[in-house]
């Protein structure tokens, strides 16, 4: 591929509508052209053609100085041939210039090459933010990730510590795994363990080696990523693999189930191995999303296909793998929230009705499933967990579909004054039962009553000075209303209500 020098690439981005504040220009060779322009620029567009779109728009006259504009073209002829020699220059494609304009669009089309159409109003910002707001969330959601990778981890290894016929070399054991059916997945792991093994970066690993011990299952689970830990546990045998995804699923949520349990009938049993199934698919979705928080990649488009806009505005989604062999009648995307709707029941037993699992019955597995379901896990182990603050907070910061209007107290001594003078109030006290004795008796009470009249009139006067004194502080973000909201809001399902529902 063709490549650009950053000012050529401002000027190609300025010929594209996308414009440039004061300071931007100097900004955009501090980040990657990569990682703020193309991986948010789905997020912007507000059209796509393809060469077959551009093709038909200049034969019929259309848009002709748009495309001279875009592509850098400055010849009144043959502007379709110019703009196909430019396009395969950028992605390496061989063409000569004898070439017919229908072969170029051949081998151009091949590439599912997309001409992205920005609005007059689009803001480099607008991309540099997303991209900061972004990468704050992602290491907010790792570390709470994190959590749950650890947990499983914990539980994997306590699982098998309690079972007493459980060897230390327990998952380098072919005879552990399910290998039944030519099984290939189990074979896979099994090599991925024997690689474990020699790792030379990781010294609890090097000590056994070194000792000639076999390394054993509780240092090889803690050295396997979040997946690998989920394909180890998925490809044992399934007595062993039930039992302990049955322990993870009993940890993070309030259904509690056991499938030893001999009193339960069979029906019973099957029931509770279809929740367990459920949750470990919920496992393998956390894991894959991981990694994308662990590789820097963006996730407001997580687990969509069409991530080039090849399809725009179409949106269409990875998981759940549909296999239309099964029912080859129902469209892929009516499939899906078929699957989704049993999900979305067993959000409900697994975390308590909400408005979330209670309203969707057709949810699309995106970004805002994967908050939700971290949301819920880690809610449900740590009841003291600032999750929820911590995440619409971030949207609050960066103005993304919550606005930052707060107030804060500039001086927190005042305050602490004001709480001491109130305190001061629970020093007053009056006798009432000896009051109304020397009423009743004819006792003199005016002085004592004078006397405690006058002390809380006191003190209720330093009180309201005291308030006087605090000061308080607009807080509001520096942003501006995100221009892309709506367009965030269709890739990641995430809106106003979504917050008020997860909650």
């Amino acid at each position: 591929m063709e490549k650009h020098s950053n000012n050529l690439l401002i000027k190609i981005l300025e010929t594209k509508n996308i414009k440039f504040k004061n300071g931007e220009k100097t900004k955009f060779n501090s980040y990657s052209y990569y990682q703020v322009i193309n991986a948010y620029k789905s997020l912007f567009v507000s059209d796509v053609e393809t060469i077959d779109d551009i093709y038909n728009n200049i034969n019929n006259g259309i848009k002709i100085n748009e495309y001279k504009s875009s592509f850098g073209i400055k010849t009144n002829t043959d502007i379709f041939h110019e703009i196909c020699k430019k396009i395969c220059k950028k992605y390496g494609i061989k063409y000569t210039s004898l070439m017919k304009d229908t072969l170029l669009k051949q081998n151009i089309s091949k590439i599912n090459y997309v001409h992205h159409i920005y609005p007059s109003n689009t803001q480099y910002g607008d991309f540099l933010r997303m991209y900061k707001f972004e990468h704050e969330l992602r290491n907010m959601l790792l570390k709470y990730t994190l959590i749950i990778e650890e947990s499983i981890k914990n539980i994997f290894i306590k699982h098998l510590n309690n079972n007493p016929d459980v060897k230390a070399n327990f998952l380098s054991d072919i005879n552990n795994y399910d290998t039944s059916n030519g099984n290939n997945d189990s074979l896979d792991t099994l090599k991925l363990i024997f690689e474990k093994q020699k790792r030379t970066y990781s010294k609890p690993i090097q000590r056994k080696r070194k000792q000639d011990i076999t390394v054993p299952y509780w240092i090889l689970i803690n050295e396997l990523t979040m997946n690998e830990t989920y394909n180890v546990i998925k490809n044992l045998k399934p007595e062993i693999s039930n039992l302990i995804f049955q322990d993870c699923l009993n940890h993070f949520t309030y259904k509690k189930v056991n499938i030893k349990d001999k009193t339960k009938t069979k029906k019973q049993i099957q029931n509770e191995k279809g929740f367990i199934i459920s949750f470990r698919t919920l496992i393998k979705y956390i894991g894959m999303f991981r990694n994308m928080l662990a590789h820097n990649q963006p996730i407001y488009c997580y687990n969509h296909k069409d991530y080039c806009l090849i399809n725009y505005p179409t949106m269409s989604y990875d998981i759940p793998w549909v296999n239309m062999k099964k029912n080859p009648t129902l469209p892929e995307i009516i499939q899906q929230h078929k699957i989704n709707s049993v999900t979305m029941h067993d959000l409900e037993t697994f975390f308590g009705q909400d408005k979330y699992n209670a309203n969707n019955s057709c949810q699309d597995i995106n970004l805002s499933f994967m908050i939700y379901i971290i949301y819920k896990m880690i809610s449900y182990i740590d009841k003291n967990t600032k999750f929820y603050e911590e995440l619409t907070g971030l949207y609050k910061k960066y103005n993304i579909i919550l606005d930052l209007n707060e107030k804060q107290i500039l001086d927190t001594t005042s305050v602490e004054n004001l709480l001491n003078e109130i305190e001061n109030l629970n020093t007053l006290e009056l006798n009432y039962k000896k009051m109304i004795y020397n009423i009743d008796n004819n006792i003199s009470y005016k002085k004592e009553l004078k006397t405690f009249i006058s002390s809380f009139k006191t003190i209720k006067k330093k009180i309201n000075t005291l308030s006087n004194k605090i000061k308080l502080e607009e807080i509001k973000s520096k942003y501006n209303p995100f221009s892309a909201v709506i367009q965030y809001s269709n890739y990641t399902g995430i809106d106003k209500k979504y917050f008020e529902n997860i909650k």
